[in-house]
């Protein structure tokens, strides 16, 4: 019998060795250019949303920014401190909790690249709502529920310190270096350094129970918080505190779930965001040399630096009304109460915030009857203001940088003197120096008070505002898809200030 091989006439075909292996690498080859043609599309989406969450952070933040500033209220201050920190600092000897084992703020920026934390301070006349739960039974049942909104308010912009770890209804109360900072380092062999406290406070002696110290160190760069802190300063007609029924205060008591001090720390750890007060007496505070004296007598007025002090603090550590307040990007637990630290929260990816401020042609310039410059009869001296030439570009003040074109004001061509009576201390607006010596950390302040518009004054307080302040940031995507982020910049003018013409 013939086989069917031998029926066909013909060996059947078949693919040899090689032809399979040139098959296999052929498939393989198409593979791994499939797979990066998919990587790469995925890594151009992923850049693309990173690009779309950052600008979407951008746009919110200015259009928060230039909503409070339009805003702004003559009947506060503006204050500007800025923060220039080296990025390896905690390397540096002589600075709080130096390690040389410490890492860079910023893993993903050069060892000797300058980050900024920038702190903004104003208040705003604008209707404004607390953060906190306040049950309406409150209102309809007592009639105390006092008010929910605020007509003026202290605003706050910058940096905040974080304590992830820390557990449900504890805060910071005290850190070994002096004040946390967002840059600031626990080295772990040196144990932790920050204390805590319960919250809320005892009703019957106010004070906070120990809870114990943990480790302070901040997250990486990338990963700080840029706040809005918003203040509510409301008065309940005489009470002590501003929410006064017992039956909804944070504690059960009739004491604080309102602060009367605008500079408590329960203010700076988030807890609330009212003080039981009003910007008038924030004002006797820092301009009086005796805020309890109560003829308010205009001839014992504090000096211009005691009044600078009572803003900055005296000293590094007492950072007056600009400490880096408290916020968390989540509640540490479901208490509401914890709720309220998560409230402060702008953008959660903010790696550096920088602001600049400048002067237009004129501030400062006083007129005569006739509209020239007026001359001061009695020492011949010329009140013609800010002079700049229109050939060069907007001076920007604040802390130098020449490849910013940022200086001092008063180490600035602009022609600003005589803006002022001699004896004004328009030029202590602003004051810069080295934190630490040798550390590569450098503060810079400027304040601007309450007499913006006479320049001839007996007060020797004359600080003309800003006519615009410069906002640089830089921001991240939430999954630091692009771990150097990118930078944006953006400029609001302020309110315009009617000018006194003339003493």
């Amino acid at each position: 019998m013939r086989t069917l091989l031998q029926q066909s006439g013909r060996p059947r075909s078949a693919f040899t060795l090689v032809e399979l292996l040139i098959a296999i690498l052929v498939l393989l080859v198409v593979i791994i250019a499939s797979g990066k043609i998919f990587g790469t599309a995925s890594k151009v989406a992923s850049l693309g949303q990173a690009n779309a969450d950052m600008m979407q952070q951008a746009t919110m933040i200015e259009r928060t920014m230039r909503r409070d500033l339009a805003q702004l209220s003559p009947e506060g201050f503006l204050a500007i401190q800025c923060w220039l920190v080296p990025n390896n600092v905690n390397r540096t000897p002589g600075v709080p909790g130096f390690s040389p084992d410490a890492p860079l703020l910023d893993p993903n920026r050069p060892e000797n690249a300058v980050i900024r934390h920038d702190q903004l301070l104003f208040f705003t006349t604008s209707i404004e709502g607390t953060k906190r739960w306040i049950p309406q039974r409150s209102i309809a049942a007592t009639g105390q529920g006092g008010n929910q909104q605020s007509t003026i308010n202290r605003i706050y912009y910058g940096h905040a310190v974080q304590f992830p770890d820390l557990e449900s209804l504890v805060d910071p109360i005290g850190y070994n270096f002096g004040e946390a900072m967002p840059w600031s380092y626990n080295n772990p062999l040196s144990g932790p350094q920050l204390d805590t406290a319960f919250w809320p406070p005892d009703p019957n002696t106010g004070n906070q129970p120990y809870a114990g110290a943990v480790i302070a160190t901040q997250p990486p760069a990338t990963d700080w918080i840029l706040a809005r802190q918003a203040t509510l300063l409301a008065d309940d007609g005489g009470s002590h505190s501003y929410f006064n029924d017992a039956g909804w205060d944070y504690n059960g008591a009739t004491m604080p779930n309102a602060t009367n001090s605008i500079d408590d720390p329960a203010i700076f750890s988030s807890r609330v965001d009212i003080a039981a007060s009003q910007v008038n007496k924030i004002k006797r505070a820092i301009t009086m040399a005796d805020p309890d004296d109560p003829t308010a007598n205009p001839a014992l007025r504090a000096d211009w630096p005691t009044q600078r002090s009572r803003v900055f603090g005296a000293n590094t550590f007492d950072l007056g009304m600009l400490k880096f307040p408290r916020a968390e990007r989540e509640a540490p637990g479901m208490n509401r109460i914890d709720q309220m630290l998560v409230a402060p929260m702008l953008a959660g990816n903010c790696s550096s915030f920088t602001v600049d401020w400048t002067y237009e042609e004129g501030v400062g310039r006083f007129l005569d009857d006739q509209g020239g410059i007026y001359i001061n009869p009695t020492n011949n001296v010329a009140y013609p203001g800010i002079v700049l030439d229109r050939r060069e570009p907007t001076p920007w003040f604040g802390i130098p940088d020449a490849a910013r074109d940022v200086t001092l004001l008063e180490a600035s061509s602009v022609d600003f003197p005589p803006i002022s009576d001699p004896n004004s201390g328009v030029n202590d607006i602003e004051s810069f120096g080295e934190v630490w010596p040798g550390s590569g950390v450098y503060r810079y302040q400027a304040f601007f008070g309450w007499n913006r518009t006479r320049a001839i004054w007996n007060f020797n307080d004359y600080t003309p505002w800003p006519t615009a302040l410069r906002i640089t940031m830089r921001l991240h995507d939430s999954n630091v898809t692009m771990p150097k982020g990118r930078e944006y910049q953006f400029v609001i003018d302020l309110p315009k200030v009617q000018q006194e013409s003339r003493p």
